[in-house]
């Protein structure tokens, strides 16, 4: 197998959307939560309404202030908890977006630049998931996914590391700029200490695609085929690439219906990441089957091969003629004395080094 490097690129987009989801959310240290505070078996009896959410966003980024003050989540963490609590989903907070002006989401940077405020439009139900998860205390993971549980929704395993709280940019300008570049993949077993207490005697099902198929309908196929709530994020041409911070690289676990316990949706690979690898082995160790995806981006030719390729000429009309008369001559039977054969086509170093992590981990 050919070396692979030890961290796979991400796109620019997606590294700039984990950036602004750090600075919206987790800017700052939260207060000392109190019984009062923890959210579990509280009601809130305020609602969430689209006013006082506005009235957030200025509370934690001042319109004059380049840089948040303080993070959404600390604010917002007690009422996505009392929606979990009450069976609601938490695609509200995407309706109350939804329902705000435009003014209300403009923010500009020392340099005039326009910040990105816009970004919580592209957050999806499991990046506030994840969100809830991380500010939450670890003692208390367990019982939220618990609750996470009950509304049947995908629990996020692994994803890329965040940094809870986060410092402000202007006091750690170097360590901000430093913590882009390794981040690498955590894992919460924590926050499944309730779900996995016990073994499931059902088979469980493992869901992963190679490099070439980044956003190419895993999910949408358990979803259409198994009937699975998935975390989906679409792609299309006429849609811009995916900017949510906390799809890829990822790992879902999804309560399946009987025959199947759980499923295990894996978005993105990392290829080059020990966690992981490790984490991909461990359930491919586990899991009955094992759905791989893979596309022809994940397969090439060799190079010493493309040049006979490309030399092959097709045949004129006296060449053709000529092929013709030795089929007739030979009662039909067809021979080539300029044949170069089919293409050979192997996979790619990374698709044959997934394999291999399969294949150990069975075997």
């Amino acid at each position: 197998l050919q070396a692979l490097d030890v961290r796979p690129l991400r796109a620019s987009s997606s590294m700039a959307a984990l950036t602004a989801f750090e600075e919206l959310f987790f800017v700052g240290d939260p207060e000392e939560p109190t019984q009062e505070q923890s959210g579990f078996g509280v009601v809130q009896l305020g609602q969430l309404t689209a006013q006082k959410l506005s009235d957030y966003l200025v509370d934690c980024w001042p319109p004059e202030s380049p840089v948040p003050m303080r993070g959404l989540i600390w604010v917002l963490r007690p009422y996505f908890i009392d929606w979990l609590q009450r069976r609601q989903r938490l695609r509200l907070f995407t309706q109350l977006l939804v329902s705000m002006p435009d003014s209300a989401f403009k923010r500009f940077t020392s340099q005039g630049a326009e910040a990105p405020l816009q970004a919580l439009m592209d957050l999806t139900e499991r990046d506030l998931l994840v969100a809830t998860l991380v500010s939450t205390p670890v003692e208390e993971r367990s019982r939220l996914y618990a609750c996470v549980a009950e509304n049947d929704l995908p629990l996020p395993l692994a994803f890329s590391g965040l940094r809870c709280p986060c410092p402000p940019e202007e006091q750690a300008e170097g360590d901000f700029i430093t913590s882009q570049v390794d981040r690498g993949v955590t894992v919460h077993w924590e926050a499944f200490e309730a779900l996995l207490a016990l073994p499931c005697e059902r088979p469980a099902l493992l869901s992963l695609g190679a490099q070439g198929c980044s956003q190419g309908g895993k999910s949408t196929l358990l979803r259409e085929l198994l009937g699975l709530d998935t975390s989906t994020v679409e792609a299309e041409a006429s849609r811009p690439p995916c900017r949510s911070p906390a799809h890829n690289p990822g790992v879902d676990l999804l309560q399946s219906r009987a025959p199947l316990g759980w499923t295990v949706d894996v978005h993105g690979c990392c290829l080059g990441d020990p966690t992981w690898m490790a984490l991909v082995s461990t359930w491919a160790a586990s899991s009955a089957l094992i759905l791989l995806h893979v596309s022809l981006e994940d397969f090439a030719v060799p190079d010493e091969e493309a040049p006979k390729q490309m030399s092959k000429k097709p045949m004129d009309s006296h060449a053709r003629l000529s092929a013709s008369r030795r089929v007739s001559a030979s009662g039909g039977s067809v021979t080539s004395t300029s044949s170069t054969g089919p293409a050979k086509i192997t996979a790619k170093a990374e698709l044959m080094a997934l394999l291999k992590i399969l294949t150990d981990a069975k075997f």
